[in-house]
């Protein structure tokens, strides 16, 4: 197991003694240890998250988010983690269901709840820990290029913010 993978269980646990229905949380995960997290706001976490990716890569120069970017280049950031609840369904009648509200799943036959903990490191490689409530928690890592890659708005939006500080690590600093 990766250290980053491992650090992903050991956070989907602490959270699993939370207790289910814990807000959406963002966390920046550092290779000297160390995480920031930050709770995502509003109902949609995911559009949420993309919001949060948009603003960050249009102003990745402004003064305002430069202290945040020269933190985490020196803190050596390693990955983007987000930690939220959900609804899943094997079967979706329609595009209309399949695009629903997650919570609205739970009123479909089979849907079932799940705790995702994912995260996009800095070279574009995902990981998930996923735990379907009352069951154990199962781990995947995707490499870049992996044909069973997680696709949709949250892997889309941590691959955008970590591809925003790797730009800033590779530079050295900020602009």
């Amino acid at each position: 197991m990766t250290e980053i993978l491992s650090r992903l269980v050991t956070m989907e646990q602490a959270i699993h003694r939370a207790g289910w229905d814990q807000p959406p949380t963002l966390h920046l995960m550092r290779r000297q240890g160390g995480v920031r997290m930050t709770r995502v706001p509003g109902p949609d976490a995911g559009q949420a998250l993309a919001f949060l990716a948009q603003q960050m890569e249009q102003h990745a120069d402004q003064p305002d988010l430069q202290p945040i970017l020269a933190e985490e280049v020196q803190r050596g950031a390693a990955a983007v983690v987000f930690a939220c609840e959900t609804w899943m369904s094997t079967g979706f009648a329609n595009d209309e269901e399949r695009a629903a509200d997650p919570r609205d799943l739970a009123d479909i036959p089979g849907s079932r709840e799940a705790r995702m903990v994912c995260a996009m490191d800095l070279d574009s490689c995902q990981y998930v820990v996923m735990r379907i409530r009352g069951e154990k928690p199962e781990t995947e890592v995707y490499p870049l290029g992996h044909p069973e890659r997680v696709e949709g708005l949250v892997f889309e939006s941590l691959a955008r913010i970590a591809a925003v500080i790797a730009a800033a690590m590779a530079e050295g600093s900020v602009r």
